[in-house]
């Protein structure tokens, strides 16, 4: 039986946080989850997460670890939400619904479910078709392009992002539409 779990950060030891983040480092999106810089290290990486402002999931699958999500920006009813998938589960060519699907699907059902939000928003800058497609098919509605609505720190410049957004409906939607 496939089991997915999320570890709320005060339930992970800075060991944890450093294997995460060198998890991202393995997978190559370290990088792309933070375009604008604001996170180039393991100690980086440890800090902000344990940030008050931010609120972050650790995702297992089967006991082990699969990713990492986390809250910010919290309002009354909603937040930003940020995450990034293990290389390991990204499936295979021609897989009907590879483990990341899967996870990001259960990550924003129970975010929703066992939070106060009625939606959870993101920006994805527009290069990025494969960030934003996963959104989609883990339950993201997009909702328009966001002018230099992302920076990215390598290149020196703001680029155009898409701002998508997740509720309770279109998780729900997810497992049938797609």
């Amino acid at each position: 039986m496939q089991h997915c779990l999320l570890r709320h950060k005060n339930a992970l030891k800075d060991l944890d946080l450093y294997d995460i983040w060198d998890n991202l480092l393995d997978s190559g999106t370290a990088k792309t989850v933070f375009y604008d810089g604001s996170v180039n290290s393991h100690h980086e990486f440890k800090d902000y997460m344990r940030q008050d402002g931010n609120q972050m999931f650790a995702a297992y699958f089967n006991g082990k670890p699969a990713g990492v999500v986390w809250l910010n920006d919290i309002r009354r009813g909603n937040a930003r939400v940020h995450g990034a998938y293990f290389k390991e589960t990204w499936g295979r060519k021609g897989e009907e619904l590879p483990r990341s699907i899967m996870l990001g699907r259960h990550t924003m059902a129970t975010l929703l479910r066992e939070f106060p939000f009625d939606v959870l928003y993101g920006t994805i800058p527009v290069w990025n078709r494969t960030a934003i497609k996963f959104s989609e098919r883990c339950g993201a509605m997009p909702v328009g392009v966001v002018p230099h609505g992302a920076w990215m720190a390598d290149r020196n410049e703001s680029v155009d992002a898409m701002m998508l957004a997740t509720t309770r409906e279109s998780t729900e939607d997810a497992w049938t539409k797609y």
